[in-house]
């Protein structure tokens, strides 16, 4: 139940505070008072996008702050604990929407932020909001199976067999990729096992290529460096005049006179060294020319190898690391393959026991339904005779998805194809007067009269519904009189063990009220503002007289709200 809704700084709302009532509450004031900054807020606090135009001029930030007692919905407080992690000492949820010109707007419950998504998720326990969008709601003949179906609570039913349903598309989604797969196994199973014999047939390596590489480019300078290193081998070694000769022989020479003349013997030692430290250079080129190999026949097949790689690059991956990944999903894909049939097959038999057990629910909520309609049909127009449509008939018309190759049988023989929700649609149909043909509501439903329908099912739905505060807005559009009256008694009915919001501008619904709240625009301080505050006593009677007469309060008008007011005992 809403306990108290606070709103500040939401358009014409400076700071407004409203304590609602357990049962029927009712909100009037003129056109244009404000009443629809209330459904806005109340709209905020269910997880509607929040617009910084909504921000009342010359103010930075709004606020929406709502108090709910949950004490009747222990799964509620159970998944606030568990699922949300917010704590819950007493049965209240409170919720705030925040609303900054720079920063947007947050959301939070019990001063806990929350993502919009829970708040849509929590309304749906919270509130239901009855206006002119929800009768229009009435004119898609998509939701008449909703309403059918809840009257007949069949929502665990439908939520099982949905479930299926989802199964079953996913299986069988499988199962046509599966099947395509199957169609071109010959074709790709070929594809995949060349791929991966030419993968297996190169004989590739880890840094095989960065080795040929460096090789290649090595052999690419084999001229130069051939020259270079014979001409350097010949300078140092292979020849008469070469360094090292020289040294030989300039050693030999002073070997001969290093007794003659003593002060040889002491450069001696740096000759020797100086043919010593060429020994390992000559030894290197003498090795390197031995070992290289310089042939153009070399050149040609590293080039060769390198061109493979690069081919088998540019097919299967970026590098040789890519290439083995490759040539491992290969593997998998050819073991899916040779596999595939065998899945087939299990899908398929999968499939077939699922449809089984679809087709038996189908028929069992079909039944359901069919039996159901009749009853609905005598419960609305009940509800719709003391609404003041004494004579019109319902009409809950069912469309069968029949199908010659459909794969769902009834007794009588008759085949169905399957959908989301069953083997039919259904549409609500109405004739208002007597001798007229049922018709579909948007052909012949006035406003009014679909407004007087859908109160018709909220009070039908209200024993099963575990919503207890219910808004109304519009819910007096295109009535009055005796009809007025008729919509106010059902609105406290319905008010008997639900909270009940009625915005309305009808004394005879205004009169029925358990607390009534006036809704005023007004000026002060060269600003105009919307206020809201409780009507007692004398307040009361002369705003049901306003509803009356308009403006204007005369001893006729002020004596018939008071007669409103008795009949109902709140005077």
């Amino acid at each position: 139940m809403l306990k108290s809704l606070k709103i500040t700084n939401i358009a014409l709302i400076e700071d407004v505070e409203i304590a609602f009532g357990p049962k029927l509450n009712i909100l009037s004031g003129e056109t244009g008072a404000g009443k629809s900054i209330i459904l806005n807020s109340l709209f905020l606090i269910l997880g509607d996008q929040a617009k910084t135009e909504l921000i009342r001029t010359g103010e930075e930030k709004a606020r929406v702050h709502a108090v709910f007692d949950i004490s009747v919905y222990p799964d509620l407080i159970l998944y606030l604990e568990k699922e949300l992690g917010i704590a819950m000492p007493e049965p209240l949820l409170i919720i705030d929407r925040e609303i900054d010109s720079q920063k947007g707007s947050a959301a939070f419950i019990n001063n806990q932020r929350v993502l919009l998504s829970t708040l849509k998720t929590l309304g749906v326990f919270l509130v239901d909001i009855h206006g002119q969008h929800q009768n229009q709601s009435l004119l898609d003949k998509n939701n008449h199976l909703k309403l059918l179906d809840k009257y007949a609570g069949l929502e665990e039913e439908i939520k099982e067999y949905r479930l299926g349903f989802q199964k079953a598309m996913v299986l069988n989604r499988e199962l046509k990729e599966r099947q395509k797969k199957e169609e071109e196994k010959e074709k790709s199973e070929d594809y995949f096992r060349f791929s991966l014999q030419e993968i297996e047939k190169a004989n590739l390596k880890e840094g095989e290529e960065e080795e040929l590489d460096a090789e290649l480019k090595k052999l690419s300078f084999f001229e130069e460096i051939q020259n270079t290193l014979q001409e350097s081998f010949e300078m140092l070694f292979d020849n008469e005049n070469s360094a090292f000769t020289l040294l030989q022989k300039t050693l030999g020479l002073f070997d001969k006179i290093k007794d003659k003349e003593t002060q040889i013997k002491s450069v001696l030692p740096f000759l020797q060294n100086s043919l010593l430290k060429l020994e390992p250079v000559i030894d290197f080129l003498k090795t390197y020319k031995e070992q290289i190999d310089f042939s153009p026949q070399k050149m040609q097949e590293i080039s060769l190898r390198l061109e493979k790689i690069r081919d088998l690059k540019a097919k299967y991956g970026k590098s040789i690391g890519d290439i083995f990944l490759y040539a491992k999903n290969l593997t998998k894909e050819l073991e899916e393959i040779e596999k595939n049939q065998e899945v087939i097959e299990e899908l398929e038999n999968n499939i077939a026991i699922l449809r089984q057990d679809l087709a038996k629910k189908a028929l069992k909520i079909s039944l359901i339904r069919q039996n159901t309609a009749y009853k609905l049909e005598q419960a609305i127009e009940h509800e719709l005779y003391f609404l003041g449509m004494e004579k019109a008939k319902i009409k809950i018309a069912f469309d069968f998805l029949t199908d010659p190759d459909g794969k769902v049988k009834d007794e009588q023989g008759n085949t169905y194809k399957l959908s989301k929700d069953g083997i039919e649609r259904v549409e609500f149909l109405i004739a208002p007067n007597l001798g007229e043909e049922p018709k579909p509501l948007n052909k012949i439903a006035s406003g009014g009269e679909l407004s007087r329908i859908m109160l018709s099912i909220k009070n039908i739905l209200r024993k099963i519904d575990p919503i207890i505060s219910l808004v109304f807005d519009e819910v007096d559009a295109g009535i009055g009189g005796k009809t007025a009256l008729a919509v106010g008694e059902k609105l406290k009915e319905i008010a008997q063990d639900k909270q009940a919001l009625c915005i309305t501008h009808l004394p005879q619904i205004a009169c029925m009220g358990d607390t009534h709240y006036k809704v005023e625009k007004i000026e002060a301080n060269q600003r105009t503002k919307t206020i809201i505050y409780a009507l007692l006593d004398d307040d009361r009677v002369n705003e049901i007289s306003r509803m009356l007469s308009g403006d204007t309060l005369t001893d006729i008008s002020l004596e018939h709200a008071r007669q409103f007011l008795q009949k109902q005992g709140h005077l």
